[in-house]
């Protein structure tokens, strides 16, 4: 209604009275040729025939405009059977548009929900389980208490939940206070087992000793007598050997110094060796011819003899695998000088299946002697020659 009068222009003639003409807009549209015409170039409208009717100025098209209540039927009213409305009932309906927006921003404003806005209808029948005073209008009252029910339903849930969580934090302490308990007992069992460990090794060193010095013990109780006897008649103590009372040494040594291939010294084992007290070696011997021979020995001083020792190499040591050249049988003499016979101290046998070292007490105790003399009877098989390792005389000295 508005927009198509406003579509032509007002002018002013000469006597001041208005007059109206198309736009050019519309002369265009027009001259474009198109069939349908506006109703506006042929039917005026209400608002510019009010204006040729009254003959108004154009300073007072607004403000009558704004003061008309009802609609105005135009000339053109039989053809299109319409009806406009003045400016005043558009404000109207603007303020009643204006009114409904601010109702439900209110109710946007203390609703909970957007769908269903919370539009509760509160009744104004008292509630029996709450006394609570409301304030303000119904609808806010029920959201608040809602909210207010809400927030003590979350502060009861967080409640329980933080007691449970003090229950919690309480035994964790239990716990810990009871592994500090178990680490200080398990630390306290360390240091007394570290002190036990402590004692039981210094008894088992102490043991270790007292068990080294039995098996010392033993170990010198079951080995050969002789070793806890003195020998007289080793040469590191005095003892030596009678040169004019001694068999014939077997020449079995290879020669030591020849020229032009002419041997000239031969090697050969001293009886000396006999007295030496060295280890028994296979080789290291005094070798005599036949199977019988004697030795005489001058002691490192007069003495009662009590025991003699004969000592061979064991069977396990001979390149052999035998000792047929070990004396079998033999006679000891005791002799105050060396011109003498000598007396008879015993007969002994060498078994070839003893020990390395065997020793044999005299039947008496005999008187006091210098020299002893070994005179071997047999051996145990070989007739070039028998050979003699070792031989020593114990017994006790005449002060004794």
């Amino acid at each position: 209604m508005f927009t198509r009068s406003a579509q032509l222009l007002v002018l002013k003639s000469k006597d001041e009275t208005p007059t109206y003409k198309e736009t050019p807009v519309r002369l265009t549209q027009n001259k474009r040729g198109r069939k349908k015409v506006c109703r506006a170039n042929s039917v005026p409208s209400e608002t510019s025939s009010m204006i040729a009717d009254q003959s108004l100025p154009v300073s007072g098209l607004v403000p009558t405009l704004f003061h008309q209540s009802k609609p105005v039927k135009t000339a053109a009213r039989s053809t299109h059977s319409r009806f406009h409305y003045d400016i005043s009932s558009w404000f109207s309906i603007l303020l009643l548009f204006i009114t409904v927006l601010l109702t439900f921003f209110l109710v946007f404003q203390y609703s909970t929900g957007f769908p269903a806005m919370n539009l509760i209808w509160v009744d104004s029948q008292p509630n029996p389980q709450s006394h609570q005073n409301t304030h303000g209008p119904p609808f806010i009252d029920a959201a608040l208490q809602k909210h207010m029910d809400t927030t003590e339903q979350i502060v009861q849930r967080m409640t329980k939940e933080f007691k449970g969580l003090r229950t919690e934090i309480d035994h964790l302490k239990k716990m810990m206070d009871s592994l500090t308990t178990g680490e200080r007992h398990i630390q306290d069992q360390q240091v007394f087992h570290r002190e036990r460990i402590m004692a039981l090794d210094d008894v088992s060193s102490r043991l270790w000793q007292e068990v080294s010095s039995l098996q010392q013990s033993v170990k010198d109780s079951n080995g050969p007598p002789a070793i806890k006897m003195a020998d007289y008649a080793l040469e590191s103590q005095g003892g030596t050997i009678v040169t004019n009372r001694r068999s014939k040494t077997h020449e079995t040594g290879s020669y030591t110094l020849s020229i032009m291939g002419i041997p000239l010294l031969k090697r050969m084992n001293s009886p000396w060796t006999v007295i030496e007290g060295n280890p028994p070696k296979p080789g290291r011997c005094w070798p005599f011819q036949g199977s019988q021979g004697y030795l005489t020995v001058s002691l490192s001083c007069p003495i009662h003899i009590t025991h003699v020792t004969v000592e061979h190499i064991p069977v396990v040591l001979s390149p052999t695998g035998n000792i047929h050249s070990a004396p079998k049988d033999f006679n000891v003499y005791g002799m105050s000088t060396e011109e003498e016979e000598g007396t008879l101290l015993g007969t002994f046998t060498f078994s070839q299946a003893g020990d390395a070292a065997q020793t044999f007490e005299l039947p008496k105790p005999s008187s006091v002697y210098r020299f002893v003399e070994l005179q071997v009877l047999t051996n145990w098989g070989n007739k070039d020659y028998t050979c003699l390792y070792r031989f020593q005389v114990h017994g006790k000295m005449p002060s004794d």
